[in-house]
């Protein structure tokens, strides 16, 4: 049944093979065993070419899936047509969310950490474990563990109290979008976190670095009133106001 899924693979690189049309001296994907084969080394950026992706699919996804779950050897070993239309609708879910040859490497080897599990994700779960296993290997913490830190960092800046971030990203995330936390409804606030979340773990993953720290002036901290509008200590204002208070504080006494 295996070897089914073998030779049917095969047939399918060499399909794909066939639609590039590049040169066999072509980087990526590589020649090896008569059909085409992405490897980690060649994998830094996966084309969006529906050709490349599923050279990709059928040389790396389907034999590891097939291997290290049963089920899914079960399910197409002796279904031609069924198998070829799962590598398609996986080709298609890793174009559409955007994964690029790091981040597919990354849903690998995250597929075979969790073999031990009865069931195979399916294409779109396959295609979100890429970009979540992409994120994780920058350390960079899940979103609601982000959206939990932001809030707490803004509740405590806001009383003037010093706040330790978890992450770089996520001070960087409270300081421009912390302020809407107290203009937005709670939905609202999460779908403009998120949105800036993912903004800046596309550039992390593209290798751009996150903006140094600023100086700011804190709630508590107010510039002083200028000399000229002070109050003169000894002036008839002050003497009555001091008289005001003495009175006050005696009839507290009593």
């Amino acid at each position: 049944m295996t070897t089914k899924i073998m030779d049917l693979t095969a047939a399918l690189q060499a399909k794909a093979a066939m639609k590039t049309q590049q040169p066999e001296s072509c980087e990526w994907p590589e020649k090896q065993s008569n059909s085409s084969r992405v490897t980690a080394e060649q994998s830094s950026k996966l084309s969006s070419s529906e050709a490349e992706v599923m050279t990709a699919v059928t040389a790396r996804l389907i034999p590891v899936i097939s291997l290290y779950y049963p089920a899914f050897a079960a399910r197409f070993g002796s279904d031609d047509e069924g198998l070829k239309f799962a590598a398609k609708e996986y080709a298609d879910r890793l174009q559409f969310h955007g994964i690029d040859g790091k981040m597919f490497m990354a849903g690998i080897r995250e597929l075979k950490a969790k073999g031990a599990e009865p069931f195979h994700p399916n294409p779109e779960q396959f295609a979100l474990m890429c970009k979540q296993a992409a994120i994780e290997s920058l350390n960079i913490p899940q979103f609601q563990a982000v959206l939990s830190d932001v809030i707490k960092g803004k509740q405590a800046l806001r009383f003037g109290e010093a706040h330790a971030f978890i992450h770089s990203l996520n001070r960087v995330i409270c300081s421009r979008k912390g302020d809407l936390m107290y203009e937005l409804t709670g939905i609202e606030f999460e779908k403009v976190i998120k949105s800036e979340y993912d903004h800046w773990v596309k550039r992390l993953q593209a290798g751009e670095q996150l903006p140094e720290p600023q100086l700011a002036i804190s709630h508590d901290k107010r510039p002083e009133m200028p000399a000229h509008l002070r109050m003169a200590p000894k002036s008839a204002m002050a003497l009555r106001i001091e008289a005001l208070r003495a009175e006050a504080a005696a009839r507290k006494a009593q």
